[in-house]
């Protein structure tokens, strides 16, 4: 049995939303101040509370490739603060990249396919295509704004690895239909949005200052998602 938090208890839920709320309001006066610098680190520094939460409650317990995801993704941030360098822009969407091919490599050992009937299969399939046609329509619209073709090939790369993972995701979450299932499926597709969002609000696509927000948003809600998944995970063992 591992280690179990109960997130239903009032002290934690407070724990979590206090946290929440000050990387939140830290973000939004870093964006007002327009201190681009520590914007896009406070983006880092939210993978690291994470890991941070992992490592606190599980310790040597949580898992390595979750806490792996966290580092990759948290430096790419970081690395983002010199975004408009070619050189970094390009290490940015690697470890991005490479930060997402973790999160697939811990999930497809988790589903199997012997469950899934033809009917299922046909949906999620559909799901997927209707993700990948939107993924790609986004992606196609930065070709102009990407800083070299090395610097796309690792955008198309984190798009073609994250619409598998959404895929695996949902299997993951019909094979299990647990409450761990649930969470790790809404956090990886808050990922999915808070990506969306963010380059929608770096690249001025749409929406103004509030597609900054929003993804700021649905990038600390999916954070604490995959906390509470670990730790469901942990408990159902």
């Amino acid at each position: 049995m591992g280690y179990y938090v109960n997130f239903d208890t009032k002290r934690v839920k407070t724990i979590f939303l206090s946290i929440g709320i000050l990387l939140f309001v830290l973000s939004l006066i870093a964006h007002q101040f327009e201190n681009w610098d520590i914007y896009r680190g406070l983006r880092g520094i939210i993978s690291f509370v994470g890991i941070a939460l992992l490592l606190y409650f599980q310790g040597k317990r949580a898992p390595k490739k979750l806490l792996l995801f966290l580092l990759l993704y948290g430096s790419s941030s970081i690395v983002t603060i010199w975004y408009e360098s070619q050189d970094f822009a390009v290490a940015a969407m690697a470890l991005n990249a490479f930060s997402f091919l973790v999160l697939l490599m811990f999930i497809y050992p988790l589903v199997y396919f012997r469950r899934l009937d033809r009917f299922m299969l046909l949906v999620f399939v559909i799901m997927v295509c209707v993700i990948g046609y939107l993924m790609y329509e986004f992606v196609a619209m930065m070709q102009s704004f990407s800083t070299s073709s090395l610097h796309y090939a690792f955008i198309l790369l984190s798009a073609m690895v994250g619409v598998l993972t959404s895929f695996f995701a949902l299997l993951y979450n019909h094979n299990y239909a647990s409450r761990a299932s649930l969470a790790f499926t809404l956090f990886f597709f808050l990922l999915l949005f808070a990506e969306v969002f963010r380059g929608i609000g770096y690249y001025d696509f749409a929406f103004g200052d509030v597609a900054v927000f929003i993804a700021r948003i649905l990038l600390i809600v999916a954070t604490f998602l995959l906390v509470k998944y670990s730790l469901l995970l942990a408990a159902n063992k």
